[in-house]
């Protein structure tokens, strides 16, 4: 042992010098490997859920724009669908009205018949005398005048009885002011916009 500790290649520095170097060394490389791996480890962590992150919430706002995009179509093809209807709604009550003028006109010439649709054979004239006359020139106040009386609880087939119309055409007039009165309060409801 004494052969050992006399070769000494680094002059004066005792044994337990050495022992402290090495220790020393031993305890910095431990230290440099768990910083290293430290530092991996939290560029790993930090760095991947990022850029998904990122990719997230990109993906989020597209799907936004995406449904924004599709509520502002879905607004202009409801809006057109109405203003189709609307058009559809004038041109039939246009319809209606000239109907009724042609059956007024043809109904002085024509013999009194019993209308197999009505239940009644009352002239038309006389059940609408009070409210307008003729049928083809006071429309606003013949319709009026089944308006009160559906209004009054009668149902179509009693409305039909007492203005000697058929059932089809009362049924036919009520639905039409029911189909303006949902227009009318679709149009005076506000749009929000979109968020």
């Amino acid at each position: 042992m004494t052969v050992l500790l006399t070769f000494n290649p680094l002059g004066s520095v005792t044994a337990s010098q050495i022992v402290m170097l090495a220790l020393a060394i031993v305890f910095l490389t431990v230290v440099m490997i768990s910083t290293g791996r430290r530092i991996r480890e939290s560029r790993a962590l930090t760095g991947r859920p990022v850029r998904e992150k990122y990719a997230e919430l990109e993906n989020r706002q597209a799907a936004r724009r995406d449904v924004e995009q599709v509520m502002l179509e879905l607004d202009k093809l409801a809006r057109q669908v109405h203003a189709r209807i609307d058009t559809k709604l004038v041109r039939l009550e246009a319809l209606i009205r000239d109907a009724d003028r042609r059956i007024a006109a043809l109904a002085p010439s024509t013999p009194q018949s019993k209308d197999p649709r009505s239940t009644t054979s009352a002239p038309r004239e006389s059940v609408f005398a009070g409210v307008g006359g003729d049928p083809g020139e006071g429309d606003a106040k013949r319709f009026a005048f089944i308006y009160r009386l559906s209004e009054q609880g009668l149902s179509v087939v009693q409305i039909a009885e007492q203005v000697a119309r058929p059932q089809g055409e009362i049924e036919l007039i009520l639905g039409l002011r029911k189909a303006q009165v949902k227009s009318t309060r679709l149009k005076a409801e506000p749009t929000l916009p979109p968020t």
